[in-house]
């Protein structure tokens, strides 16, 4: 697609959400979710990927699904670490574009508006952190990706500045992974 001519409105969108303990916020975050999507558009997927929660997260995890077909759930049998569920979250994504975000809702689902805007533009991969979780968003730059493992390292990138801080999201479009990361060889 030409830069500045794609449309969220027009794409399926996916968001995975790794998911572990998250009871507490899981209804507020399926909530705002729905909501902050639905302005863009109904046609959506929501993979909430359990990493082996110990607490209610996989049932209610489950009722969300059973609730709106647009939920899913990917269920592990442990924990298997963060990184392996967005990993199964991006293999079992099938939108147009995926989205990537922590389920602790300190990263609020709002901002996927603004990134979406920035895909819209043309932007391939869309990055934002925080450089605290308990501060304002940073600086926004545009850069392009030097990373070899994107099948097209001259891809327009959008992000923030960061430091070592965890969390924030992620917007990829699916031919920016290998073969939708052939489940389990990446």
């Amino acid at each position: 697609m030409p830069l500045g001519t794609r449309s969220a409105s027009e794409a399926r969108i996916s968001v995975v959400v790794p998911v572990f303990n998250e009871e507490m916020v899981l209804p507020e975050l399926c909530r705002r979710l729905v909501t902050t999507l639905e302005k863009v558009n109904s046609d959506f997927e929501v993979l909430l990927v359990d990493d082996g929660s110990s607490d209610g997260t996989a049932a209610l995890a489950d009722r969300f699904c059973e609730e709106d077909r647009r939920f899913k759930c990917v269920h592990f049998s442990r924990n298997f670490g963060h990184q392996a569920a967005v990993t199964a979250g991006l293999a079992y994504s099938s939108g147009d574009l995926t989205c990537v975000m922590d389920a602790d809702l300190q990263d609020p689902p709002e901002v996927l508006l603004s990134l979406l805007a920035e895909w819209e533009k043309g932007n391939d991969v869309v990055y934002r952190i925080r450089q605290d979780r308990k501060k304002h968003w940073v600086k926004v730059a545009r850069r392009r990706i030097p990373c070899g493992h994107l099948r097209q390292p001259s891809s327009t990138i959008w992000r923030s500045e960061a430091t070592s801080s965890r969390g924030g999201w992620r917007v990829v479009a699916p031919n920016e992974w290998p073969s939708r990361i052939d489940a389990g060889t990446s």
